[in-house]
């Protein structure tokens, strides 16, 4: 549960802050931080992420893909409907795309807080079809909300999101506040786009 982990993790520091007060040999003192270390790297490697959580909506469903020759079945790509960043329709919809048709790769950044953090999206254009999105992100459970700080310390799983380029994009571009998007169009040929999006041709 977030509260609780957050509970603890301020229950330990004040611990922590306390016990440094009183003792007051500096060996023991480093004695003291070096064994609080051990014990907080020890936490942290043991963290593992779940799966069968109870999930934000907009991250509820896993996307995956079933490869027949040219085609690819992309299941569970996100297509909401959003009238706010909390009110919208969910839409999780099966998209099929022919690896021949596709045609390049646009990148987007997008700012959301500082201009040393940025996340990327990779979106993927096809001739004969709309642009398929993907996106790497936290996975938040229900009244979790996200902390760069918690991120560093493993405190939320991450999540492939295949997602239409107008839910992915426009989310960030027309109803999040404070964040600014970005597009590159990558100068690559289809053949190269192909190569190193798909991994169909060998390098």
């Amino acid at each position: 549960m977030p509260f609780l982990n957050r509970a603890t993790a301020w229950l330990w520091l004040g611990s922590a802050a306390t016990m440094l007060l009183f003792i007051r040999q500096p060996w023991r003192k480093s004695l003291f931080i070096g064994l609080a270390f051990v014990g907080v790297l020890s936490w942290w490697l043991k963290l593992q992420p779940q799966a069968n959580r109870e999930w934000q909506p907009e991250v509820a469903q896993l996307p995956w893909a079933e490869v027949a020759g040219d085609e690819v079945t992309i299941h569970n790509v996100r297509n909401f409907d959003y009238r706010t960043t909390t009110d919208f329709t969910p839409a999780w919809e099966t998209r099929k795309v022919r690896l021949s048709q596709l045609t390049g790769i646009d990148l987007f950044i997008n700012y959301w807080g500082s201009p040393w953090m940025a996340h990327p999206i990779a979106s993927f254009q096809f001739k004969d079809a709309p642009p398929i999105c993907f996106s790497i992100e936290t996975r938040k459970e229900v009244g979790e909300k996200y902390s760069a700080i918690g991120g560093f310390y493993r405190q939320y799983e991450l999540i492939y999101i295949a997602a239409d380029e107008r839910d992915i994009v426009r989310l960030r571009t027309n109803y999040r506040t404070g964040e600014d998007s970005y597009l590159y169009r990558i100068p690559v040929s289809p053949e190269r786009a192909r190569e190193r999006s798909w991994n169909t041709s060998p390098p």
